[in-house]
């Protein structure tokens, strides 16, 4: 998953998943919300301790690959991570990382098609979308959608879901997870 902008059915552009997340969207998003929820009898969301999912999320991948498509983007990845999909591809450290990343400032990305997909993208004969590596696929890419970035607002979270399927349908998520799912992602430092 990168931060990146989506091409909508319309051809409408929205943030999602891989996107160059435009954070004006986000911060438009959370300025609308915030103003909708001032007033009499209205939760101000940004001055609570209680997040506006607290009732919990749903979501399942239908494998539609948006999240792994798209204009570039970065799927950040750690060493640990690194290790462990060059174990899985059967290279060596070195080989993979001179493949499969590039160094951006202190940090590392896995590297993406000419098109903007992701390399390790694939598709079934269905035209589903299947990850190569997901049995140890990255930290960013095992957290979506429950991202900072998404969760900002219910705006920001259904701008997001425009482009993503599997957001507002499917498998129940409870506070709890979805918390271990941000916490990971910031304690990674990933900035999402």
């Amino acid at each position: 998953m990168r931060f990146r902008r989506l091409r909508g059915a319309r051809g409408n552009v929205a943030p999602a998943a891989r996107n160059r997340y435009d954070r004006r969207d986000a911060h438009r998003a959370a300025q609308g919300d915030e103003a909708q929820n001032q007033g009499p009898g209205r939760l101000n969301h940004a001055f609570s301790d209680t997040p506006w999912y607290a009732d919990g999320l749903r979501f399942t991948c239908t494998r539609c690959g948006n999240c792994c498509t798209g204009p570039p983007g970065f799927v950040w990845v750690g060493d640990d991570e690194v290790r462990r999909l060059a174990e899985f591809t059967g290279m060596s450290l070195d080989q993979f990382r001179q493949q499969h990343t590039r160094r951006i400032g202190l940090r590392w990305s896995l590297l993406e098609r000419p098109n903007g997909d992701c390399e390790f993208l694939a598709r079934d004969a269905d035209g589903h979308a299947c990850c190569t590596v997901h049995p140890v696929r990255p930290l960013q890419c095992r957290t979506w959608p429950f991202w900072d970035s998404n969760l900002r607002s219910p705006r920001t979270w259904q701008i997001t879901a425009r482009n993503c399927p599997g957001m507002n349908a499917g498998a129940f998520h409870p506070l709890p997870v979805i918390q271990a799912q941000v916490q990971q992602a910031r304690d990674a430092q990933l900035d999402l």
